[in-house]
């Protein structure tokens, strides 16, 4: 029994906790706890990845009027220097728009080189009948049959009627020519635009194909983007304009991106501190603060329905001798609740549902419902049901002592719950 008192006591006296053995009566035999308010940290593990603060992005031409496809890319991670060369892709639907493009242009310099002839053989077919109508029109005013003397009243009419013929068919001639002329520029002015068309496509066939090569815009190491699914763009790909495809980081400062449990992630406040760790360097740990935190919880895998809150983590110092974007890192993120009543984890039971603890009352211990509150591995805070200055029981005071050291120390009754 000596032993046993010792033991409990050793354990408490490591939380922080006094514990008593009070009087002679029944209670004598259970070890106890004061309450009393004090600050409390609770501590939440995160995992991600390396990331770099700042990155140039490697983006699809953002101006190419197709689909583009990846016909050769430089590996994941690979070093580049200046305009070397990241991304190259398949050309072949260019060069098709570009083929179209100049067939497009030859047809219509054909359709103008056609509508051209025939306007200007029309337009001399105009001029000879204007010439005609010209002549006949000299000739009836040259023979008229004017004088009454010699001419009958009828043949008088009839040549001033030839006459008026002739000068409308000289007008006629001369507004037809006119309507032709114009006529036959509306339709070049037409064909023309289709021309401009035509050339607007070649030309910009032609400097989407300039644009199908992307060079790096300095120096740094390729960082080739993930799909939806999580798996990096590769060479076959289809991408669409303007789509970013790799980032070539500035790795003076690096980022720590790490996922939370949605569970845990109570508390947790922009400007919050952290301690990272490289899981290839797991000796050594760098401080950290908490810059973002995302709005919204997320799956990370698809079809995984386990929610989680994305954060970045502020470095206090960048190490580009360890550090490479991408590597796989855990986080402690550590959650001030400020002073709060807080307990052993043993010292919560289940009852009826309910989460209990036993309090002390003289000679006797009171089974008093309690709110959970935030937790540690081996605290949970109280939130309502207790106050500073009780005393409550570490075992269940209901159960005999033969059960409790029977388990090897740990009593057999229900397990406390577990806090938030």
């Amino acid at each position: 029994m000596r032993r046993w008192m010792l033991a409990v006591l050793a354990l408490l006296g490591g939380g922080g906790a006094a514990a008593v053995a009070v009087g002679h009566g029944p209670s004598a035999r259970v070890p106890t706890v004061a309450l009393q308010r004090a600050p409390f940290v609770r501590l939440v593990t995160a995992e991600g990845n390396l990331r770099a603060a700042k990155a140039t992005p490697i983006l699809a031409p953002p101006d190419v009027q197709a689909q583009l496809k990846i016909a050769w890319m430089a590996r994941d991670g690979a070093p580049v220097k200046k305009d070397e060369l990241v991304v190259r892709f398949d050309p072949t639907e260019l060069e098709k728009q570009l083929a179209d493009g100049e067939a497009d242009r030859s047809t219509v310099d054909t359709k103008i080189d056609k509508e051209r002839m025939q306007t200007e053989t029309a337009l001399r077919g105009r001029d000879r009948k204007a010439l005609l109508a010209g002549e006949e029109l000299k000739k009836s005013r040259a023979f008229a049959e004017k004088d009454p003397l010699v001419f009958s009243r009828s043949q008088i009419v009839a040549a001033q009627i030839d006459e008026g013929l002739s000068s409308s068919r000289v007008d006629h001639a001369a507004a037809a020519q006119r309507i032709e002329g114009r006529l036959s520029r509306s339709k070049i002015e037409l064909l023309g635009v289709e021309r401009k068309k035509a050339e607007l496509a070649v030309g910009s066939a032609r400097k989407n194909l300039r644009s199908l090569t992307v060079s790096a815009p300095h120096d740094g190491i390729v960082v080739i983007e993930r799909d939806w699914r999580g798996n990096p763009f590769n060479i076959g790909d289809q991408v669409w304009p303007g789509m970013r495809i790799a980032e070539l980081p500035l790795l003076d400062t690096m980022e720590a991106e790490v996922w939370v449990l949605e569970a845990d992630a109570g508390g947790l406040v922009v400007g919050g501190a952290a301690e990272v760790t490289l899981e290839a360097h797991p000796e050594r740990t760098w401080k950290a603060k908490i810059k973002r935190i995302d709005a919204l919880a997320k799956p990370r895998v698809r079809e995984v329905p386990v929610q989680y809150f994305g954060l970045t983590l502020e470095l206090e110092r960048t190490d580009p001798a360890v550090m490479k974007p991408g590597q796989r890192v855990h986080a402690r993120l550590s959650i001030e609740a400020g002073k709060v009543i807080t307990v052993p984890r043993q010292a919560v039971f289940d009852k009826d549902g309910r989460a209990v603890v036993y309090r002390q009352a003289g000679e006797r211990f009171d089974a008093v419902p309690v709110k959970l509150g935030a937790s540690s591995p081996g605290r949970v805070a109280i939130d309502e049901g207790v106050r500073a200055g009780d005393r409550i029981a570490l075992r269940d005071p209901t159960r005999p002592m033969e059960s409790w050291a029977g388990a090897g120390g740990q009593e057999a009754g229900p397990k406390p719950p577990e806090g938030r």
